[in-house]
């Protein structure tokens, strides 16, 4: 199963779309040719190699950043758009739901800890309420397909 079905769909379709394929193209060239021109920049200043790579992940990162607020902006404005071409923007306002609500099909639970604190937490990966309980492997370290999303004392 699944853990997000809606949002592994969505992702499905707009990985299949041209435009995706013309934006990771154009992304792809650029990281080039600025991961080019950084270390042309930074071998001609006698830095060191890690000093070279770690300028090179700097930059490309903040790249990469900048790239998914724009793709996240522009997937919103396009979702938002589709809707008021089918005539069913209306209806998302009428529903209370928020958006992790639509992403987990569930929202968020707490619950009071045996020593009176609160703990956050969402369905896991097994798609089950696991009623905040952590997921452990035998050796004692956090299992990520067992148990639920914790935050303890938010």
């Amino acid at each position: 199963m699944t853990f997000l079905p809606i949002v592994a769909r969505e992702l499905r379709v707009a990985a299949r779309r041209r435009g995706t394929y013309w934006s990771r193209t154009i992304m792809a060239v650029g990281a080039i040719i600025v991961g080019t021109i950084t270390f042309i920049e930074a071998s001609n200043s006698n830095s060191q190699s890690y000093q070279i790579a770690q300028e090179m992940f700097s930059v490309l990162s903040v790249m990469a950043f900048i790239y998914c607020l724009c793709v996240g902006v522009r997937s919103t404005a396009d979702c938002l758009s589709e809707e008021k071409r089918e005539g069913t923007l209306g209806l998302l306002f009428l529903t209370d739901l928020k958006g992790y609500d639509v992403i987990g099909g569930k929202p968020l639970h707490y619950r009071r800890t045996d020593d009176g604190k609160f703990s956050l937490y969402s369905i896991g990966w097994n798609e089950t309420d696991d009623g905040g309980q952590i997921g452990l492997t035998e050796s004692g370290y956090t299992d990520t397909t067992k148990g639920d999303w914790v935050w303890p004392n938010p």
